[in-house]
């Protein structure tokens, strides 16, 4: 009885642990690599890229390894569903917080952009990662 009294308390302290993520808000600019906003030349007039949209455009490519088409793995639905649900919940939340498979499913996602923008995210969103 004793195991599993201590079982369950250490379950739920990592419960709490998990749930207690801190909250990202996910319309901060992107910093380039002068540390000011990054801004898209083929939008200069829409302001500042924001961390939302770039997570959210990557959420919303087809993951990587997955296929639309001929070659590859077919895309798994529910995964795509999923990503896509969590694309229009960051993209303009202000204070949002995510759970690990979160997390890691848009660190995989955002592999789709240059280093300096995998920085800025992970930099955001899991910023214990890079220690």
């Amino acid at each position: 009885m004793q195991t599993f009294l201590k079982t369950l308390a250490l379950a739920l302290a990592a419960l709490l642990f998990a749930s207690a993520a801190e909250a990202v808000d996910f319309t901060q600019p992107i910093l380039g690599p002068d540390d000011k906003p990054a801004i898209d030349p083929k939008a200069p007039d829409a302001g500042p890229v924001t961390l939302g949209a770039v997570i959210s455009a990557a959420l919303l490519s087809p993951p990587p390894g997955a296929s639309r088409g001929n070659a590859g793995a077919p895309a798994d639905p529910l995964r795509l569903a999923r990503r896509a649900e969590l694309a229009l919940r960051v993209r303009s939340a202000r204070d949002a917080a995510l759970t690990a498979e979160q997390i890691t499913e848009i660190k995989e996602a955002v592999t789709i952009f240059p280093p300096l923008t995998v920085l800025r995210v992970i930099q955001a969103i899991d910023p214990a990662a890079l220690k």
